[in-house]
């Protein structure tokens, strides 16, 4: 670029409004927090999990770096007693899992919670979604109790997945 170039882009840095300026300084400080926060995320986690199969709703067989297999099944949720609600449950974990290229972090050893490489926790979602529900005989040995059974309230209020059955499923 020339030196004439250069005045130009300085004149017209020069010229922004104020609100523009801190428009663009805060949505560089949210990038950096985005930034730093899936930093920190993937360096909590342990090795990441391949997930071989989806065999229900709650549970999968996944194999870690060295292809050990194993089968776990997500921890503080249960499947609906409906079989049309199960088997949606299968299908949308599997094609969440998909989505996420089939990788996942798990804490626990057989009865696990279950995160995606971005962090998102999977039981979270399908209880979001209506397809699971919260298991309330998990609630004192179950990490993530209170906002799994806060977001399967919110999704009896909005009536979806079994919740648009009936008020007990």
């Amino acid at each position: 670029m020339t030196f004439s170039g250069f005045k130009m882009v300085s004149k017209s840095f020069h010229s922004l409004k104020l609100p523009a300026l801190l428009l663009l300084l805060f949505l560089a400080s949210l990038w950096m927090r985005r930034q730093q926060a899936s930093e920190t995320r993937v360096e909590r986690n342990p090795a990441a999990y391949d997930v071989m199969q989806v065999l229900a709703g709650d549970a999968m067989l996944v194999a870690d770096a060295k292809s050990v297999k194993r089968q776990v099944r997500l921890a503080c949720v249960v499947l609906p007693q409906q079989q049309r609600w199960r088997n949606r449950a299968k299908q949308q974990l599997t094609e969440r899992l998909q989505q996420l290229g089939n990788q996942v972090y798990l804490d626990g050893e057989q009865t696990v919670l279950v995160h995606s490489l971005s962090g998102e926790l999977l039981q979270l979602t399908l209880v979001e979604a209506g397809l699971l529900l919260a298991d309330p005989t998990t609630a004192k040995a179950c990490p993530a109790w209170e906002t799994i059974a806060l977001v399967e309230q919110r999704a009896r209020q909005q009536r979806v997945g079994v919740w648009s059955d009936r008020a007990d499923p």
